[in-house]
């Protein structure tokens, strides 16, 4: 009789203690709220204000290397400037993400566009990758290179 209690108290001890989680693939809602992200990303740009740009990124001001990330984003947003131009067109390639709703929400998104920019003939890629932390989402990655055609 004990071993039966024990065991049926452990059973629901388990049963209680186990966190459900749900994966969301490419939900409608979760891509929009990554493109509009980017869409903010290209705004800060256009209107010149790379400070209001590096706040869409994860850097956290008391991590170690934060001052040389962020320099570096700076210099980067710079370069592609000076050697592509201003925005002129962005086309949406793909868009993709996945979230995991456990005790919060984690996310992973990936964003690709083909644009035109005023100093460069050739169509550019430009693509971000995206993380999410309980809904707020922040840029992990952004890159600029040309396509061949």
């Amino acid at each position: 009789m004990k071993n039966k209690i024990t065991c049926l108290f452990l059973l629901t001890v388990i049963i209680l203690s186990c966190k459900q989680t749900k994966t969301y693939i490419n939900r409608p809602e979760d891509k929009a709220k990554a493109l509009e992200l980017t869409k903010k990303f290209y705004q800060f740009l256009k209107n010149r204000d790379q400070e209001g740009a590096l706040l869409l990124f994860n850097l956290i001001p008391n991590q170690p290397q934060y001052q040389a990330k962020r320099v570096a984003l700076l210099e980067t947003f710079q370069n592609i400037l000076n050697r592509y131009g201003d925005l002129k067109s962005i086309e949406l390639v793909s868009n993709s993400s996945a979230v995991v709703e456990a005790e919060a929400l984690h996310g992973s998104y990936k964003i690709e566009f083909r644009s035109q920019r005023d100093k460069y003939q050739r169509p550019l890629r430009e693509r971000f990758i995206l993380k999410s932390d309980n809904e707020a989402i922040k840029i992990m990655g952004f890159k600029v290179d040309s396509l061949i055609k």
